[in-house]
C-alpha cells in the first residue's frame, strides 16, 4: 500500500470507507458514531452493539422497570 501522500482523492476515499466499515458503527439508540472496540454488546430486545453511555442509561433504568412490572402468578 502506498503512503497517504501518494494517493489520489478516489483512493483516499476508498481507504476511508474501508476503515469506517471495519472500525466504526452508529449506535442504534442515540445515532452517535463510535469505534467498534469501544462499543458494548447488548443482548436485551435485540442483538447488537451500543455506545457505553446508552448502556449505562439502560443499566440504571433496568431496576426501575423490574419494580414497575406486576408479579405474574
Amino acid at each position: 500500500m502506498k503512503p497517504i501522500e501518494e494517493l489520489d482523492d478516489e483512493e483516499i476515499i476508498k481507504e476511508l470507507k474501508k476503515w469506517y466499515s471495519e472500525n466504526a458503527l452508529v449506535c442504534p439508540i442515540c445515532n452517535k458514531m463510535i469505534l467498534v472496540k469501544e462499543a458494548v454488546e447488548r443482548d436485551k430486545e435485540f442483538l447488537g452493539k451500543i455506545c457505553s453511555s446508552c448502556f449505562e442509561i439502560e443499566q440504571e433504568e433496568e431496576p426501575i422497570a423490574m419494580q414497575s412490572r406486576p408479579l405474574q402468578t
